[in-house]
């Protein structure tokens, strides 16, 4: 199968230097990020993504969302304040010559961010990144402990959602495998088709070859075991050119599947949370010794403080009398009998 999927560029008009905005699609530990880079060495311009994360979740968050509980932002609509910031964001970043764009997340809030487009007649390109749902979950599950399970329903979550926000829009398809395997050839291709590279006589891309940067030594998960869920092979095999059904009674089969890897996280996370209580209370019995000791050196260092007062005063008493008792010997040498005594004393001497 080809490696790259892909039809007419949309209309739009294009960033001021004469290009399309690219924004990169895929799901979390799908290579978004390898595949922008790639494209930031063919000579797009990235940006920092904090921005475009921060925004994105903020969005989810509105709609009762999260990047792990992306359902509901099937029927969220974009309002007013979410479009009017996301707006902000990208006149920003068009005016750094941002053009090229990623976040997962984008799957799910691509309609607001294609509004802002849309009010500044910005062209776009898409392109979209596939990895094998079992090497995302097992991803995922490496990384934020999620089970396998729901690691595949949530990389079909964001397939579909993506697929629905791109409805009738050009989407150029990258194979997660392929771009390792050989990113030079994948990357050259998709920006000779993005328009972004001149195509050679002998159909290599001039220059230094693009997505050298692209290591295969970063992937960490190479499984591509059958998926648990039917419904994410069957969306698979479909990507992949093959055969998309299921099994009768294969969505019923998914929902015990899921029901029961979320019972068995529900049970695990109880036990977790048992497991912290119980450090927490040790914690707190630690805790409340370490008041005591506290407690008990206060009231020492009170008592020294004390001590330490009474001492300073008599101290002081002392140096009072002190004082007074030269000040009286030096008044008795200035008086009559004083001197008289001083001479006499000078002269037995």
């Amino acid at each position: 199968m080809d490696i790259l999927s892909d039809v007419t560029s949309p209309t739009g008009r294009p960033l001021a230097d004469g290009s399309n905005l690219t924004v990169v699609l895929g799901m979390h530990r799908s290579g978004t990020s390898a595949l922008t880079e790639a494209l930031a060495d063919a000579g797009l311009k990235s940006s920092r993504n904090e921005r475009v994360f921060e925004l994105n979740d903020w969005i989810l968050a509105q709609h009762g969302s999260s990047w792990d509980r992306p359902w509901l932002m099937r029927r969220a609509r974009p309002r007013h304040e979410e479009l009017d910031r996301v707006a902000s964001l990208w006149a920003e970043m068009a005016a750094e010559g941002v053009t090229v764009l990623t976040d997962p997340r984008l799957c799910l809030t691509l309609g607001w961010w294609s509004e802002a487009w849309a009010r500044t007649g910005t062209g776009v390109n898409l392109v979209e990144i596939v990895r094998h749902p079992s090497q995302v979950a097992a991803s995922l599950q490496d990384r934020n402990g999620i089970p396998p399970t729901f690691g595949e329903f949530l990389w079909k979550e964001y397939l579909e959602q993506a697929a629905e926000n791109t409805r009738g829009a050009s989407v150029h398809r990258v194979w997660h495998q392929e771009l390792l395997r050989d990113a030079p050839r994948v990357v050259g291709r998709l920006t000779r088709e993005l328009g972004l590279a001149p195509e050679a006589p002998d159909g290599s891309s001039g220059g230094s070859a693009p997505g050298a940067s692209v290591q295969q030594s970063l992937q960490h998960q190479f499984s591509e075991a059958p998926p648990a869920l039917w419904q994410v092979r069957a969306l698979w095999a479909g990507l992949r050119g093959g055969s998309p059904s299921a099994p009768v009674g294969a969505a019923d089969a998914d929902a015990q599947t899921l029901a029961d890897a979320i019972l068995t996280q529900l049970q695990q996370s109880q036990t977790d949370a048992r497991q912290a209580a119980s450090a927490r209370a040790e914690y707190e019995s630690q805790l409340e010794d370490i008041r005591s000791a506290v407690t008990g050196i206060q009231d020492e260092l009170n008592r020294v403080h004390t001590v330490y007062a009474a001492t300073h005063a008599e101290l002081a008493r002392v140096r009072a009398a002190y004082d007074a008792s030269q000040a009286r010997l030096a008044k008795f040498d200035r008086s009559v009998l004083g001197r008289w005594l001083g001479r006499s004393l000078d002269k037995g001497q």
